[in-house]
Formats: structure tokens, C-alpha cells, sequence
């Protein structure tokens, strides 16, 4: 008889990016919640961190599987219709993700749960009906899901899971920016257990970043 019993490492995941303390002390409050809404500027390694984390949980099998999914609106550029199957016309929307988990971890073992079905997009459109079970669902450049999308994706959540809106309110996209649902969903459920905002303000990019986005607040 073949032993379904999952084999857990025994030691933590050695991940190729250090996390620094600002990040480590997120990454656990992360683990606690339910539902953490994380936001940060342009280059505090948001999406980084909410990959690293998920792929932990997926390494230690603290969860069956990785959900991946973003809104699909460009920032002032439409690509217009885009050919293939879901994954295809995802592409230009997870890609983002896809590069971070590259960055946070070996890049053919990311593809090998890619290819076995562990890690998965799902497009917000297609949502309706489904169910995450046993899961860390990651919802990218969450600033531009609105409120009703926000409340669609929350009312999936099941037993086991966990899902991470990673976002910057400054980087609205929407033709309306009243519509984002972020900012005011996260406040409103602030007041549930396990639920939680967490903002990270180092910026990990060229130091000239932040000059960039010190000049151009209040345009």
C-alpha cells in the first residue's frame, strides 16, 4: 500500500531572497490571518514577500494549492482582445507574479508545481462559484478589484485557507478611482478577527525611487 502521509520538511525553506526585519515581522502576521491586505509604495516588495509567503505554506504542505489572480485592467494602455486560453490571456496580468516567484525561489521547481496543477490563475471573471479550499490565494495589484469584485473573491474563502490582496492605492488604474474597493473593504473589516492591513515603507529598488515618488506626490 502506497503511504498517503505528506512529507513535511523538517527545516525552513532556504529561499533565495533574505526577507530583512521589516518584511519578517509582516510575513508572520501574514500567517496568522485569514485575510491580510498589504500595501506599500512602488518598491517596497510587496508581491515579492506575498509569493515567498505562499510558497512556503505550499513547500511545508500547509496548504494543497496557490491561487494567482489580478484584475485585468492596464495601467493606460489597453492590450485589446488577447487570443489563447485563460493562462494565455492572464499572461500579461500574472507574469509579474510569475518573476517574483522566480526571484524568490528555483525557478524549475516553481514551474514543476506550475505544471502539476499546485499553483493556478484564475481569472476574477471566472470566480463565481468557486471555492478555495486548503489554499493561499494571492490577489495582485489589488487596488484596482472594486467593491463588488472585493466582496466576490472574499466570499470564496474556505477552511484552510488564506488569501493576501497586495496593493498601492496610489496606483489606481480604474476610469474611476471611487470604484477601487480596497482601501475601504480593508478598513471596514478591520474590525473582524484575523483580518489585518499591514503597510511596508522600505522601498527595494534604486534609492532614486523614492526621490521619483517624493517629487511627484500631489500632481
Amino acid at each position: 500500500m502506497v503511504s498517503t502521509t505528506k512529507k513535511i520538511p523538517k527545516t525552513p525553506i532556504k529561499f533565495s531572497v533574505n526577507l530583512n526585519e521589516e518584511q519578517r515581522l509582516a510575513k508572520e502576521e501574514i500567517l496568522k490571518n485569514k485575510v491580510t491586505f498589504l500595501k506599500g509604495k512602488a518598491g517596497s516588495c510587496k508581491s515579492l514577500l506575498a509569493v515567498q509567503t505562499a510558497l512556503d505554506c505550499l513547500f511545508k504542505k500547509q496548504v494543497d494549492k496557490i491561487y494567482i489572480t489580478r484584475p485585468a485592467v492596464d495601467a493606460g494602455e489597453s492590450y485589446g482582445y488577447l487570443p489563447g486560453d485563460k493562462n494565455s490571456k492572464m499572461a500579461p496580468y500574472t507574469d509579474a507574479i510569475y518573476d517574483n516567484m522566480y526571484t524568490a525561489y528555483n525557478k524549475e521547481k516553481v514551474d514543476k508545481e506550475i505544471r502539476d496543477g499546485r499553483i493556478v490563475v484564475v481569472p476574477i471573471g471566472h470566480m463565481r462559484g468557486s471555492n478555495f479550499s486548503n489554499a493561499v490565494v494571492i490577489i495582485d495589484e489589488a487596488q484596482n478589484v472594486t467593491k463588488p469584485q472585493m466582496e466576490l473573491i472574499l466570499t470564496r474563502l474556505c477552511k484552510g485557507s488564506k488569501m493576501i490582496f497586495v496593493g498601492d492605492s496610489s496606483q489606481i488604474d480604474l476610469t474611476n478611482k471611487k470604484t477601487s474597493g480596497f482601501d475601504l473593504i480593508a478598513q471596514v473589516l478591520s474590525k473582524i478577527d484575523l483580518i489585518s492591513t499591514i503597510e511596508l515603507k522600505t522601498n527595494h529598488r534604486d534609492p532614486i525611487v523614492e526621490e521619483i515618488l517624493q517629487e511627484l506626490k500631489g500632481l
